[in-house]
């Protein structure tokens, strides 16, 4: 079993919103209920400022 976490690049893309208002987003990552490996990944505004979501506390979407 994987122990440390990989060092990966950072991906960025950049949207256009249509207008001025409150929009939500959300991060989408694989992973597998039925092992017991705890998926992670960071998201965020800015490159400084991410915040790490794990499978173990994140919603399911249903294929």
């Amino acid at each position: 079993a994987e122990i440390g976490g990989e060092n990966a690049p950072a991906l960025r893309t950049q949207i256009v919103v249509p207008a001025a208002g409150t929009y939500d987003l959300w991060v989408s990552f694989w992973g597998n209920p039925t092992t017991s490996a705890d998926w992670r990944i960071r998201a965020g505004l800015s490159s400084g400022a991410t915040q790490l979501f794990r499978q173990m506390a994140c919603k399911q979407v249903e294929p």
